[in-house]
């Protein structure tokens, strides 16, 4: 066999086009058929502890997709009393789904594969993520990253909270990096080079040539 890793066409996902960092409030987005492995409800837990404190700095959440813990989920928000700080959109495509991401700043990889023995990701909502142009969050090393990718922050493979603290931290480090439309370019330039179609179906095109 000829191994290789998920791909997607990149000339099918628009980057965003948010052309400056937020100062007082940032924005995630989770797309997904939500499942357990998913692990959002440890990213709604941490948004609850996070607004204990009344902190100055807002985070929203959108999700987008629909799934069988999509209902506990919107129910975990109602119990917290969030709702002024999540979206649910249901599935969405195409330009409704283009301008979602066009309000984000970080977007949310799995956080739970831990739950079912994965503890290395081909995602292809990683994929598609850097394709957008978004640094990331994640519980799982993504196959494709190197070790010091600077536009990924892991947080721990366990079902603690996710804190809040450290996204916005994270953001804070990227901030500091380059300007919004440098990271946007430098991000989805990644994509081109490592999971375009183009790009991870060579080996099985050369293997077929010989």
């Amino acid at each position: 066999t000829v191994k290789i890793v998920n791909g997607i066409d990149c000339s099918a996902i628009s980057p965003v086009d948010i052309t400056e960092y937020r100062q007082v409030a940032i924005r995630l987005i989770a797309v997904a058929q939500f499942a357990k492995w998913h692990g959002y409800d440890r990213l709604i837990e941490g948004l609850y502890e996070y607004y204990k404190h009344n902190p100055e700095k807002k985070v929203f959440i959108d999700f987008v997709g629909d799934g069988v813990v999509s209902q506990q989920y919107r129910e975990m928000v109602s119990k917290y009393g969030l709702a002024q700080y999540v979206v649910f959109h249901g599935v969405l495509t195409g330009a409704a789904l283009s301008a979602v991401f066009n309000q984000a700043d970080i977007a949310v990889c799995s956080l739970g594969c831990h739950r079912i023995g994965i503890f290395l990701g081909s995602f292809l909502k990683s994929r598609e993520y850097i394709a957008r142009g978004l640094p990331m969050i994640s519980s799982s090393k993504i196959d494709i990253l190197p070790d010091d990718y600077p536009y990924i922050q892991y947080v721990p493979e366990d079902d603690t909270p996710i804190d809040m603290m450290t996204i916005l931290n994270f953001y804070e480090k990227l901030q500091q990096k380059e300007s919004k439309d440098i990271q946007i370019k430098t991000i989805r330039c990644f994509a081109e080079e490592h999971c375009d179609m183009k790009v991870v179906m060579k080996p099985v095109v050369q293997k077929l040539i010989k």
